[in-house]
């Protein structure tokens, strides 16, 4: 008879940990992309060879 609201909250908080991490993600992505930018500026930086 759990099952039912187990399963909706287990889904829920699935979904607010992926929501979650996405948020802090993106944002610290960015962050990153213009620490190598200025690290790179600088000439210490680490060349992504492609």
């Amino acid at each position: 008879m759990l099952w039912g609201p187990l399963f909706l909250i287990a889904l829920a908080l699935r979904i607010t940990v992926f929501v979650l991490l996405n948020f802090m993600a993106v944002p610290l992505g960015i962050l990153g992309i213009f620490y190598l930018a200025t690290q790179e500026a600088n000439g210490n930086g680490y060349r992504v060879i492609a």
